[in-house]
């Protein structure tokens, strides 16, 4: 029984841990969305017009397509709109913007945020929308 003196002191040291303040989860961003916004203005200002139509937005070389990178932009966050929608209980409460209307206010966020994740970006796009839904 002599080594079990040690159990409440070593269950003292775990529960100060579990009380101790711990920072605010950061979430995890694939892609597209772990870059920051500077790359997205820099990637949609490059883009050709046909590209920004939504025209011949990929190039075949050698039997493999290539787009270029403000479209990869563009429909990353255009999934985060979606899967962001998909959360909403009630259907009636979407967020039906185009793409047009979506890239410029992106655009807008980031030229004042350059530093954010386009995932911060698409984020604080859908909160904007939703709250105008509530």
């Amino acid at each position: 029984m002599k080594g079990f003196g040690y159990v409440p002191l070593l269950a003292c040291g775990f529960l100060a841990r579990v009380g101790a303040a711990t920072p605010p989860p950061q979430w995890v961003s694939l892609g597209r969305g772990e870059e920051p916004c500077a790359a997205y203005v820099q990637a949609i200002d490059a883009m050709t017009p046909a590209a920004t139509a939504g025209q011949g937005t990929a190039v075949t070389v050698d039997g493999r397509s290539y787009i270029e990178p403000g479209v990869a932009y563009v429909q990353f966050v255009l999934g985060y709109v979606t899967a962001a929608n998909q959360t909403r209980i009630d259907g009636s409460k979407q967020i039906r913007a185009d793409t047009t209307t979506v890239t410029l206010w992106i655009r807008k966020y980031c030229e004042v945020h350059p530093q954010a994740s386009l995932t911060n970006a698409a984020g604080a796009f859908v909160a904007a929308q939703w709250k105008g839904l509530n």
